[in-house]
């Protein structure tokens, strides 16, 4: 009977040690990603830059058909150059053949062959004021020969000429602002903005970046708190 008094004193301690105990509080925790936060580059945007040559086509493409525009103009001029120069070296046999094609269609009336005497005139003085711009057009022919030669080398992708033909062509952009022609203002501000376009494109991996960080949410499971176990 001494040894179970005993037993029963000793578990009403435990009983009244158990109820004194505080109640465990929950342990704080850290969430820690296992895996690191991606991050996302994304070239700064730049103005009056489009994709595409007419909707269809490559910008290398449209500046390459440029080029072949800019020898054109060239050829063109060169043409215009020989006939300035054979017209005045041969000035005698055009007044010739004016002269007869004039008195064919107005007769030989005296107000015809004043009329045609007047005509020959212009025409002769035209020849000559064509003949003192011959060195300018040459010089024009000559510039659009060099920037053709430009375009096509931009074209094919070389970062340092695809400069220097948008140069070209935002100086042509801004001539045409006096020729107060709409439709030509609007044909050049187009073709500055496509070669614009090409070479920013050649030019995209020297573009400044901007970081962007795309945060994650990660699901943990919270430990529970700690019980205690009456024994």
């Amino acid at each position: 009977r001494i040894r179970t008094q005993i037993k029963m004193a000793a578990e009403a301690g435990y009983e009244a040690l158990a109820s004194k105990e505080p109640e465990a509080k929950p342990v704080p925790y850290v969430e820690v990603p296992l895996e690191p936060k991606p991050v996302v580059v994304v070239p700064a945007a730049r103005r009056c830059q489009i994709r595409r040559f007419c909707c269809c086509l490559s910008l290398a493409t449209g500046v390459r058909l440029m080029a072949i525009l800019d020898f054109l103009a060239g050829l063109a001029g060169v043409v215009v150059c020989g006939l300035i120069v054979f017209c005045r070296t041969h000035e005698a046999k055009l007044d010739h053949v004016v002269t007869d094609g004039l008195e064919h269609l107005w007769g030989n009336s005296t107000n015809a062959t004043l009329k045609i005497a007047e005509t020959v005139a212009k025409v002769n003085h035209g020849v000559d004021l064509a003949a003192k711009a011959l060195p300018l057009m040459l010089l024009a022919a000559v510039i659009h020969f060099y920037f053709a030669r430009v375009g096509t080398r931009a074209a094919d992708g070389k970062v340092k000429e695809a400069l220097l033909y948008y140069y070209w062509r935002a100086a042509q952009f801004g001539v045409s602002l006096f020729s107060m022609c709409f439709s030509h203002i609007v044909l050049a501000g187009y073709a500055a903005v496509v070669c614009r376009s090409h070479w920013l494109e050649l030019t995209k991996d020297d573009l400044p970046l901007h970081v962007a960080v795309v945060t994650t949410t990660t699901t943990t499971n919270k430990p529970s708190p700690t019980k205690t176990v009456d024994a």
